[in-house]
């Protein structure tokens, strides 16, 4: 099993062994304490011509996706190149990239986003629109009767 941390954050971060950030403890207590490698993804570090550079896919949706979490005018202008790749994988990943990307921007600002991307994909993503409608008004109504 290999461990990976992907890492999306604002802040940045480098790569540590777990013992690091114990530092304060006494020596009795590192064989309590996980001691492995692991891949570490800053996707914040990551170029943004790298990641274009990825062949077309999910992993480069999904790359691009989270490098421009935090700025929101780059993002809206980005759709086609987040949901082209994701829409080829499966429906539950495509919901969640969607979900993610409506949670950032928002809903509305996120379908008119959509609407410079290819129909198939603009189907997608607003079928998954409309799951997340029907859940949340399904929770409202569940809350409503408990109420």
């Amino acid at each position: 099993m290999i461990s990976v941390l992907f890492y999306h954050g604002k802040d940045p971060l480098e790569y540590h062994r777990h013992r690091s950030l114990y530092s304060d403890l006494d020596d009795s207590f590192n064989k309590y304490i996980p001691e492995f490698d692991y891949v570490f993804d800053n996707i914040q570090a990551t170029e943004e011509s790298e990641i274009l550079m990825l062949q077309e896919g999910i992993w480069r949706g999904i790359k691009w996706l989270f490098k421009q979490a935090w700025k929101e005018e780059i993002l809206m202008s980005s759709a086609s190149k987040i949901f082209l790749g994701i829409d080829k994988s499966d429906r539950n990943l495509t919901k969640s990239a969607f979900v993610y990307y409506s949670v950032i921007t928002n809903k509305e600002k996120a379908m008119e986003s959509l609407e410079s991307i290819s129909s198939i994909i603009k189907r997608g993503a607003k079928n998954a629109y409309e799951e997340i409608l029907i859940e949340e008004y399904e929770k409202t109504q569940r809350e409503n009767i408990e109420e």
